[in-house]
């Protein structure tokens, strides 16, 4: 697909295969610009890019614990996040106490959210799973995390547990939040093998490419690019590329197209 410059919005949102709203917070108030429009030719449909077969996918048990978290603010109680056993997982919220009046909000956050932050004055990557109240234990099924055409979950790109008060909310704020966990996961790599090599700049592929110790790492894309054809530059496919930026931000519905000064992320250890 290939993408028309124009004013870019944003710095990233999930791709692929969230089956959540999207809300955002961060700790600013100024509005989205005009989003990009691809043209007629980023609308063509992708060729997906030769690679090599993947590694065999690891299995996650039901049960298995892959995230942990504990709340600090006004709410205390431990976050654990556990594998359903079918592609999917649950968030439980155990020994929750708090002096909060009414209902709270639970989010996960897909950036690093300042415990003790307790304004959200613009909107930033939360996903919403609906509103609770207070009990000493709470949970919540996030569902599959496919990205792209691959079922392969893999939620671990999310940083935080955020809770938000019910109310009117503060001045200047979108959210009041109460509590952040930050969560540690402990997930095997669900896409093992992935390597990323640059094959040097292609008709669709001609943006400029950072490195780090001489591993890609990030790549803007430019005038002209196609996602397939800078998937295929790097010796991945389409769906890797996805995987490796789940919570890219697109202006329109089809996260497959590429658009001039977005960066696409390239290091696995940075989804």
């Amino acid at each position: 697909m290939t993408g028309r410059e124009q004013n870019w919005w944003g710095r990233r949102m999930l791709g692929g295969g969230l089956a959540v709203a999207v809300l955002v917070v961060v700790a600013a108030c100024t509005g989205p610009a005009e989003p990009r429009v691809p043209t007629e030719a980023a609308t063509m449909a992708p060729t997906e890019s030769a690679a090599p077969a993947a590694a065999p996918r690891p299995t996650l048990d039901g049960g298995q614990v892959v995230a942990t978290g504990t709340l600090a603010g006004d709410v205390a109680g431990t976050v654990t996040i556990t594998a359903t056993g079918d592609d999917g997982f649950g968030v439980r919220i155990d020994d929750l106490e708090t002096e909060l009046d009414g209902t709270l909000s639970a989010y996960l956050s897909t950036e690093p959210f300042v415990p003790g932050e307790y304004c959200a004055s613009r909107r930033a990557g939360l996903h919403g799973f609906g509103d609770f109240t207070p009990a000493p234990t709470y949970s919540f099924a996030l569902g599959g995390f496919g990205h792209g055409d691959s079922s392969w979950p893999d939620p671990a790109y999310l940083d935080d547990v955020v809770l938000t008060r019910s109310g009117a909310p503060l001045e200047d704020c979108f959210y009041a939040v109460a509590a952040v966990a930050p969560l540690t996961w402990t997930m095997p790599d669900m896409r093992p093998g992935l390597v990323v090599t640059d094959a040097g700049s292609t008709g669709g592929a001609r943006g400029n490419v950072e490195l780090s110790d001489g591993v890609p790492i990030d790549y803007a894309v430019a005038d002209d690019d196609r996602l397939a054809e800078i998937a295929a530059r790097f010796g991945i496919t389409l769906d890797d590329l996805l995987y490796l930026n789940p919570a890219r931000l697109v202006p329109g519905d089809d996260p497959a197209l590429a658009y001039v000064g977005e960066v696409l992320n390239l290091d696995p250890a940075n989804r």
